[in-house]
């Protein structure tokens, strides 16, 4: 019984130290909302792959002032096409130039849990 107890308290810590990716999934096929807690000193993830020549509008509003990016990964090498010093709400409209899985993410670097909520809307050229 102890050794369960202890199983299940490694996999919760476990699971606590790790980033919250989530994948995008489009409603409709033009948009994606999403709303999440950010423990202290963590990060959050949303991820799709997106194809060149379109937009997308987004933005976000946040409990606390959180730093953002959207940024995609080549082999070892990241790429960022956008970086935002930390705010509690910004708007921002991305131009995808290549066909890659992008990521948005939120850093929260307070001491407290931030709540955020994160629009996401493809836009045609």
């Amino acid at each position: 019984m102890k050794s369960k107890i202890l199983s299940l308290m490694l996999l919760c810590a476990t699971a606590a130290t790790q980033a919250a990716v989530v994948d995008i999934v489009w409603s409709d096929d033009t948009r994606f909302l999403h709303s999440a807690d950010i423990p202290a000193g963590k990060i959050l993830e949303v991820c799709g792959r997106l194809p060149a020549g379109i937009s997308v509008a987004w933005s976000f509003t946040s409990s606390a002032p959180v730093e953002s990016n959207v940024h995609y990964h080549e082999g070892k090498q990241v790429t960022y096409p956008a970086r935002h010093a930390a705010a509690v709400a910004l708007q921002d409209k991305l131009e995808l130039k290549l066909e890659q899985e992008y990521c948005w993410m939120w850093s929260n670097k307070t001491q407290q849990t931030v709540q955020v909520g994160v629009q996401l809307e493809k836009v045609k050229n």
